[in-house]
């Protein structure tokens, strides 16, 4: 019996001893570090991702400024650094290939290289706005001095210019001074050979209803900056949310004018505590849908389906302390939450042209909103102040920043009391009124920085 013990004990060491010797050569998983999603602004089609040669390529399209293309969407597999970071980079510079470098544990490098072109020559054809036309079409001949001739389709009157751009055996103008809603045919010549007639037809200069915010109603209690709540419900607030706590942020305003003058009425707007939750007074083209726990959904935008150039009216503002931060938690946030008590609210007037197939839902319970980076937002501008207008009106012009010649599907427009109360944040008492909005479409497109 002892023995037996003697040589199990004896084995036992033995396994022990060379247990300690054995080297760990078992090497760390490898992990590769990948490129998932990519997108960026005037992007055509889906990027082509190659995880083997881990490149990534886009087409833009030819109004994208390759040295400065603005970056969507960049997404990597889990547990991935990226070098730079794309939230460090406004813009990328696509001119030559751009290099990033993904880190995975332990210490394992990945490069990665972004390249951009411009999609293949778009077919002839032009792009018709209300007073401006973007023309590109096919020469008749390489020879001779090109031009353009047009006239409205029902006029003998010609006009022409010889004032093109060159590619090849096309040419791109544009043709202004044009009449909203107006039938146009043009020729493109060289020399003494002329090209085929071609039709287009202008959009209209449209306006929103009731842009002038003379018409109100109430209906069910609640006021509503229109003439009533059947065809002519274009504008709304956030006023069915605030009535639980008993007030009314946005109101028409019949003394305090921009315009005075028999029927005329402006909005006024108020930022106020409305027990639940802070109310910033607002009013936008879209509707207001439900109360979603401590906050809304609402859903911006009404169909319009022409491009202006510039949002006008006037707007007075008395702005307060921000004294109410209440922003939500692990959420991404345009302002630094632990900074902004204290500081001066601000009002906001903006305008989206979008594309979207549907009003866009914004659920502030769900954290969404309204992102100038979306895809779909084919042209913006923004008015923001923070000191006022010493409690007079103030006549504004926002220029609409566009990004592409896509044509529209929906258009909103925003004034808010508060910039922020979609997080909860704005100084209770601000007032801001707004009166006489129109859209202008006198004029070229203004581009925003990268696109042409």
């Amino acid at each position: 019996m002892y023995r037996k013990i003697s040589v199990i004990s004896v084995t036992c060491l033995l396994l022990v001893m060379a247990a300690g010797c054995i080297k760990n050569d078992i090497p760390y998983p490898r992990r590769l570090g990948k490129i998932t999603a990519f997108e960026v602004q005037g992007q055509i089609g889906k990027a082509v991702v190659d995880s083997v040669a881990r490149t990534v390529s886009v087409d833009v399209a030819d109004t994208v400024d390759l040295a400065l293309v603005r970056l969507v969407r960049f997404e990597v597999s889990d547990g991935t650094a990226v070098s730079p970071s794309p939230d460090s980079l406004a813009v990328l510079d696509l001119t030559e290939p751009f290099e990033f470098v993904l880190s995975t544990y332990p210490g394992q490098n990945y490069l990665w290289t972004v390249t951009a072109e411009y999609a293949e020559e778009q077919a002839p054809g032009v792009d018709a706005w209300a007073t401006v036309a973007y023309v590109k079409d096919v020469l008749p001949s390489v020879q001779g001095t090109p031009g353009i001739r047009w006239r409205k389709a029902d006029s003998d009157q010609w006009q022409e210019t010889t004032d093109l751009k060159l590619s090849g055996d096309s040419a791109s103008v544009v043709l202004r001074g044009l009449t909203p809603a107006t039938a146009y045919v043009y020729r493109m010549y060289a020399a003494d050979k002329e090209g085929p007639e071609v039709s287009f037809t202008t959009e209209e200069a449209r306006q929103m209803p009731n842009m002038s915010f003379d018409e109100w109603n109430i209906t069910g209690g609640i006021v509503y900056p229109n003439a009533d709540q059947g065809e002519n419900a274009w504008w709304d607030s956030g006023n069915t949310g605030a009535r639980l706590g008993g007030k009314v942020p946005t109101s028409q305003e019949t003394e305090f004018l921009a315009v005075p003058g028999e029927g005329k009425s402006a909005v006024r707007m108020e930022t106020v505590n409305a027990i639940i939750a802070m109310a910033g007074g607002n009013i936008f083209s879209g509707s207001f849908g439900s109360i979603q726990g401590l906050g809304a959904e609402v859903f911006f935008g009404r169909p319009f389906d022409t491009r202006p150039l510039r949002l006008t009216g006037y707007y007075s503002y008395e702005p307060q302390v921000i004294n109410n931060v209440k922003a939500p938690q692990n959420v991404p946030l345009p302002f630094d939450a632990s900074t902004i008590m204290g500081r001066m609210d601000r009002c906001c007037i903006f305008v989206y042209v979008t594309d979207w197939d549907g009003p866009f839902r914004v659920n502030t319970t769900e954290h969404v909103y309204l992102d100038v980076n979306d895809p779909h937002v084919i042209g913006y501008g923004q008015l923001v102040d923070s000191v006022g207008t010493g409690g007079e009106y103030r006549q504004f012009t926002v220029d609409i920043k566009y990004r592409s010649h896509r044509k529209p599907t929906y258009c909103a427009v925003v004034a808010v009391a508060s910039q922020y109360a979609d997080f909860f944040t704005g100084g209770i008492g601000s007032l801001m009124y707004a009166d006489e909005f129109a859209f202008e479409y006198d004029g070229e497109a203004v581009w925003e920085e990268g696109y042409r």
